[in-house]
């Protein structure tokens, strides 16, 4: 009877392992994200209007810098860049004015390889 226990006792020990190796690798946090509010939006009298765009970069040693670029469909463009280090902040916010057209932003970080995300927004 006590090597049965012992049997389920290292079973539901392994079985527990298992799930925590499992939970780690589906739930590794994304190097970048990138988020554009609002998605779609009507440009104001003056014929702009503005979106806040929030960029999130977990800190990690080889993280070296990070750029954020936008382009539109009538030609306006920009960009921002930064290097980085162990206490550079975690979040990064920017507001754009943006006139008409369709906008693609994009924000990279740069370790030992380019990581992007890009998002679309439509300006009416």
């Amino acid at each position: 009877m006590r090597e049965f226990l012992y049997r389920v006792a290292l079973t539901i020990l392994l079985i527990a392992y298992f799930c925590l190796i499992l939970r780690n690798v589906h739930c590794e946090e994304k190097p970048i994200t990138l988020a554009v509010v609002p998605r779609v939006l009507i440009v104001s009298v003056k014929g702009t209007a503005t979106v806040k765009v929030t960029w999130r970069i977990p800190r990690n040693l080889d993280n070296r810098y990070f750029s954020l670029a936008w382009i539109s469909s009538e030609g306006e463009s920009g960009s921002t860049f930064r290097d980085m280090d162990e206490k550079s902040p975690i979040t990064y916010e920017k507001f754009i004015n943006v006139t008409q057209g369709a906008y693609v932003f994009e924000a990279c970080v740069y370790n030992q390889k380019k990581i992007c995300v890009r998002e679309d927004v439509e300006v009416q």
